[in-house]
């Protein structure tokens, strides 16, 4: 008795939150959705396909070109957004022919189904496939709210934009971990690309925001890193070999997730150079900056896969690297327990220790030949001796 009113109490929730919808009860605007004509004559229909076949049944949402620009909208019924429940929307696209490409982009309103209300970008303008493009998009920061989702027709005179299969759940499509920035993976920092290059993947990811230097953007993943001691930190992209997806967009961020500032984004490191780099200078170090890779989204062939990201900073030296100074000093034991001894203080004006992700741990002034640091965990830290003549030293060790 106890299981059936538990059944009774949830299931209308979750009818309340979840649906789907393939046009396929009929040719006529399904119930609770809405369209808007604002361009050409020809607006969304329903019905089969004039070229190949629906994603899935027989029926598509469907638009013909025309010699005036769409401005035409295909608007959901209301999205009751609750988190595993309803936070998640994916639906399907397509271009009925490969040489005529369609623009569109995804747009959100959180208050109603007029044109005006849409101010929110899911995705910026770009062209579908000519394949049947799964596109999904992560709710979970409307929860609580009841939004409306826009696919927006802006072409002008290509053939036909297709939309099928929209299903609200909240079942994530196999997303990243760091599909938002709530789960950002931490970027250890090494001396070059090399040293700091990791693998990462954008498959399934979600599209959060846009990038300030380029529009076509979208499928971002989330990272973050630790200002090194230096305050200057390099963050670039690679190709992985046999992946599809080559050319990244990316940006930085300072604050915090739900309350970021985007401080540089690069497109292309030169031009023919499809990958992303920036460089910073001045940083906080100890601050945590955050990193969204995108997929640049003009090029249909750029499709979502494998890729290599690094963090990297010249100063931060590799496993024997020591750097080269007239000074020479050396410290000892290494590893070390309690006490690290420093062969000649005299000439150390004073003493950082860092971590491996380059954070700040401490900071010794005026040291003397005997530095206590047995309050540090065990582990890997840069030893950094700033010199009296303003050279630097630094040298790797190891805390037992």
């Amino acid at each position: 008795m106890k299981k059936l009113l538990f059944l009774l109490l949830v299931l209308p929730i979750i009818s309340f939150g979840q649906w789907t919808e393939n046009f396929d009860a009929g040719t006529t605007l399904p119930a609770g959705w809405a369209v808007i004509n604002n361009g050409g004559a020809n607006g969304w229909v329903f019905g089969p396909p004039e070229n190949g076949t629906a994603q899935s049944g027989d029926n598509v949402a469907s638009i013909k070109y025309d010699s005036i620009a769409h401005d035409d909208h295909l608007i959901t019924k209301a999205i009751n957004v609750q988190v595993g429940i309803s936070n998640y929307i994916s639906f399907y696209v397509k271009s009925s022919l490969s040489y005529y490409l369609e623009n569109y982009e995804v747009l959100l309103s959180t208050t109603d189904q007029t044109a005006a209300s849409f101010t929110t970008v899911l995705q910026a303008t770009e062209k579908a496939p000519s394949s049947w493009t799964k596109k999904s998009f992560n709710l979970s920061s409307y929860a609580g709210q009841t939004v409306y989702v826009s696919i927006h027709a802006t072409d002008t005179d290509q053939y036909e934009l297709y939309a099928d299969t929209f299903v609200v759940n909240g079942l994530p499509p196999s997303v990243p971990a760091n599909d938002t920035c709530s789960g950002a993976v931490p970027l250890a920092i090494g001396s070059d690309f090399n040293s700091g290059a990791v693998t990462s993947t954008n498959k399934d990811a979600t599209t959060d925001g846009t990038a300030i230097c380029q529009t076509n953007s979208g499928n971002n993943v989330w990272f973050s890193v630790v200002v090194p001691a230096s305050g200057n930190i390099t963050l670039e992209t690679g190709p992985v070999s046999g992946s599809t997806f080559t050319d990244t967009v990316m940006s930085a961020y300072g604050g915090t997730c739900g309350s970021l500032t985007q401080i540089a984004c690069n497109d292309d490191v030169a031009p023919g150079i499809l990958s992303s780099k920036i460089s910073l200078t001045g940083q906080t170090p100890g601050e945590t900056l955050y990193i969204s890779v995108w997929r640049y989204t003009g090029t249909s062939s750029n499709t979502t896969g494998q890729f290599q990201i690094s963090a990297y900073d010249s100063a931060t030296l590799g496993t024997t690297e020591v750097t080269a100074n007239k000074n020479n000093i050396n410290v000892y034991p290494n590893p070390f327990a309690e006490v690290l001894n420093v062969s000649d203080v005299t000439k150390v004006r004073s003493v950082t220790i860092s971590d491996v992700s380059g954070r700040l741990v401490k900071t010794i002034d005026q040291p003397t030949s005997t530095l206590q640091l047995g309050e540090l965990k065990s582990g890997l830290y840069l030893v950094t001796l700033n010199m009296k003549d303003g050279s630097k030293q630094t040298i790797k060790t190891i805390k037992k």
